[in-house]
């Protein structure tokens, strides 16, 4: 099993390829250390909310991948990190333009079963947009299941779904 960090820098280094979440919303790892990693983000019209400014929930995910993996890069191998809590000050707007946005975070505080971090977003010049604190859990890898679990369709009961209604004018 490799360690967070060997994957980490894997990725920043093109050995290994990110997840794909970090290709749909253009993230990048410029940097992992054992308790800190530095996300980047190049804002892009898909990113955008309705008010022309990059979505508050694009800002939370970034800020959430770095703590998470400050987290668990601080913990042993084999472990992962679930975020439990956020609390998130979001300071001034990030603008849609071509332009790196890094967030930084850091372990705080790291114990048996849960560890904070705490991560900010900044700009071009170092101007702050947002500062989080997180807590994180850890849990063991091998008790996460990444496929839904199916149910056999025997027992199942089936809903019955009304037909949809044709509206002549």
């Amino acid at each position: 099993m490799i360690a967070a960090l060997d994957r980490l820098r894997a990725m920043r280094d093109g050995l290994a390829p990110p997840p794909r979440v970090y290709r749909t919303l253009s993230l990048s790892v410029i940097d992992a250390h054992t308790g800190f990693v530095k996300i980047g983000l190049l804002p892009s019209a898909k990113h955008a909310n309705p008010f022309g400014i990059v979505a508050g929930g694009v800002l939370l995910t970034v800020i959430d991948t770095a703590a998470s993996w400050a987290c668990e890069t601080s913990d042993r191998a084999g472990r992962v990190a679930i975020t439990i809590d956020i609390q998130a000050h979001f300071l001034r707007p990030v603008p849609l333009q071509a332009t790196l946005f890094t967030a930084a975070a850091r372990t705080v505080f790291k114990g048996s079963r849960t560890a904070v971090a705490q991560a900010r977003l900044t700009g071009p010049n170092r101007t702050l947009h947002l500062i989080a604190t997180l807590t994180c859990l850890f849990s063991d890898r091998s008790s996460q299941r990444f496929e839904p679990k199916q149910r056999p369709l025997a027992g199942r009961k089936r809903v019955s779904r009304p037909a949809p209604v044709q509206v002549t004018t």
